[in-house]
C-alpha cells in the first residue's frame, strides 16, 4: 500500500488526530483524542482515547478505511511501529499492541 505524498485521509476516517506513524506495510496509525480534558485519575479510570489504523484500499493515495486498532487508552503521546507491533506511549505506561 502506498500513501499519498501529502498524507491525505478522507475526513470521515479520523476524528481528533494527535499524531501519526506508518508501519512497514503502509498502514497509518493515528493516536486520537475524544476531546475531553480530564484529570489524571479520571483519565486512568475512563481510558477515553484510542488508536486508529488507516488504510488506502484503492491505491489512490487517500486513506479511505479506518479500523479502531486500540480502544480504551489514556492520552496517546507517542508511537512507533516495529516488526508488526505498535508501541504507544499512553502515560503512565508504554504499551505494545500486536494484531
Amino acid at each position: 500500500m502506498n500513501a499519498a505524498p501529502n498524507g491525505s485521509a478522507a475526513k470521515s476516517v479520523i476524528q481528533r488526530p494527535i499524531f501519526a506513524t506508518f508501519d512497514e506495510n503502509g498502514f497509518l496509525f493515528v493516536g486520537e483524542s475524544n476531546g475531553e480534558n480530564l484529570k489524571r485519575d479520571d483519565m486512568l479510570a475512563k481510558k477515553p482515547h484510542w488508536i486508529t489504523r488507516l488504510e488506502d484500499t484503492d491505491g489512490d493515495g487517500v486513506f479511505d478505511k479506518s479500523v479502531t486498532f486500540v480502544a480504551g487508552a489514556t492520552l496517546p503521546q507517542g508511537m512507533i511501529c516495529c516488526r508488526g507491533s505498535v508501541y504507544a506511549a499512553c502515560p503512565p505506561s508504554i504499551w505494545t499492541f500486536t494484531d
